[in-house]
């Protein structure tokens, strides 16, 4: 339960970052709109459960952690979250997945646990699954759109408070990776 929260608290934490990407070009909104507007239990199963099943297996289960065992952890956990930023393809996935990797990276190291970052990632794609069939948030580019700044501030402010304690709650972890 602490990481799906802290996971949540995470991405909004990192959505400013979208504010900064250029805007994203017509193609690729329509590759995203085409990937996204199939059945909804095949859209479901494809992002909620097999990315992350296959998405942490390669990138935390193979690649963390053969890097683990040749580099130090904090470079074994950047280039494993390149490699994760880079297998979405395209810019505006791809830097989020590089930071939401990070994360990732250390959940693994600090706990060994493929499971805990399936269930991270699992809750990231369903939440953003989720918000992209909400009506109001579909023309949104990000969630500042949908909110008054005052509230906007005081949520990112209580998301860094539980990204920061439930990293400084994993510090204490240790696994043998």
């Amino acid at each position: 339960l602490m990481v799906s929260v802290m996971m949540i608290a995470a991405a909004f934490v990192i959505e400013p970052v979208s504010m900064l990407l250029p805007e994203m070009s017509e193609a690729v909104k329509k590759t995203m709109e085409m990937l996204l507007n199939g059945p909804v239990w095949i859209v479901l199963i494809s992002v909620s459960v097999f990315a992350p099943i296959f998405e942490e297996w390669l990138c935390r289960g193979i690649i963390l952690r053969g890097l683990l065992k040749k580099v130090s952890p904090a470079w074994a956990i950047i280039i494993s979250s390149l490699i994760f930023g880079l297998i979405h393809m395209n810019l505006w996935q791809a830097i989020p997945a590089f930071l939401i990797g990070v994360l990732l990276g250390y959940v693994y190291y600090k706990t060994g646990s493929l499971k805990l970052t399936m269930l991270m990632h699992f809750t990231n794609n369903t939440m953003a699954l989720i918000f992209s069939n909400i009506p109001s948030f579909k023309e949104a580019e990000t969630l500042a759109d949908v909110m008054s700044p005052w509230a906007y501030v005081c949520i990112y402010v209580a998301c860094v408070l539980i990204v920061c304690s439930t990293l400084v709650i994993l510090r204490g972890e240790k696994a043998d990776c």
